[in-house]
């Protein structure tokens, strides 16, 4: 009637417009995040890494050791007051070197990780997108590469380039980010038929609009999932090329190159030299991998409620 006016329209909680229920994608990141948290080795991944950064970069600022000039006095001492786990040929003391060598390969780590995450992602969400003779093309062109054992190309470029922090990251990167690429491939086929993805088409937005935009962001927790993967497969072959004498040059330390060090000294008796820097890779590995595996069975459960 005239002069009277409509009533507001609620939604069937009572609730004024606008002022709804927690959005379906929250929801879901809730979903993954309580999944997540109730995965007990997921805990125990989690409290490994955190222990590993304290150690690499709070470490040292309460362990001071002097890790620039040879000692060859204190070379070889077994594990003791001074030196909780020994020294090394060098009169280093070895917990200090391994702090030094946990600092490189969490750095590296990461930064290869992000790499690869920017390039196999980018490859990925346009592939998928696109589709047609481009898509086969590119996806091509990653199978090629996939074929080729990585620990072989990896020698290749490491002998092609002088070693360095910023030769390893582009050498690693650049070799990371194909299963990434498929991953966010596969993503990119769903979502390219999502309604908000033709509305956006429709409404005149460029390609490189809808991938930047609504492709990628939506795709990022197979991306977040594959970057746990990436820092762990990362920090291996730092290690491995540092093993072969291929890795960042000095003064960094490198647990490959400690490794590598130690085990001329292991058949004399010097375990001390071996076993802690290999346990530390070990356990930083396997606390990314642990954390990247409770990762993915979250994401399928935030999937599944879709």
């Amino acid at each position: 009637m005239p002069g009277v006016n409509a009533p507001t329209a609620v939604d069937p909680l009572g609730e004024p417009p606008g002022a709804g229920p927690t959005p379906a994608i929250t929801s879901n990141w809730r979903v993954m995040a309580r999944t997540f948290l109730e995965n007990r080795l997921a805990i125990v991944g989690l409290g490994v890494i955190a222990f590993m950064v304290l150690l690499s970069f709070l470490g040292p600022v309460v362990w001071r050791t002097q890790q620039v000039s040879i000692n060859l006095l204190e070379a070889d001492e077994p594990p003791s007051w001074a030196h909780p786990l020994g020294t090394d040929a060098a009169g280093y003391d070895m917990l200090g070197r391994i702090m030094l060598g946990g600092q490189s390969a969490l750095e590296l780590g990461c930064a290869v990780a992000i790499v690869a995450m920017l390039i196999g992602s980018t490859w990925g969400a346009i592939s998928g997108y696109a589709g047609g003779w481009l898509d086969a093309l590119m996806m091509r062109a990653v199978d090629v590469l996939l074929s080729i054992p990585t620990l072989v190309l990896l020698l290749i470029l490491a002998t092609m380039f002088t070693p360095s922090v910023l030769s390893l990251i582009l050498i690693l990167g650049s070799l990371s980010w194909l299963l990434t690429s498929r991953l966010v491939r596969a993503e990119a086929l769903k979502l390219r038929s999502q309604e908000y993805v033709e509305a956006a088409r429709l409404a005149g937005c460029s390609r490189r609009r809808i991938v930047l935009r609504h492709v990628i962001p939506n795709a990022l927790g197979v991306i977040v999932v594959q970057a746990a993967f990436e820092v762990a497969d990362a920090i291996l072959g730092v290690a491995y090329l540092s093993f072969l004498g291929l890795g960042i040059p000095p003064p960094h330390a490198s647990w490959g190159d400690i490794l590598s060090k130690g085990l001329d000294e292991l058949y004399n008796g010097y375990w001390w030299m071996v076993y802690p820097v290999g346990l530390a890779i070990v356990l930083t590995v396997l606390g990314f991998y642990t954390v990247g595996n409770a990762l993915r069975d979250a994401l399928e459960t935030r999937l599944q409620t879709r």
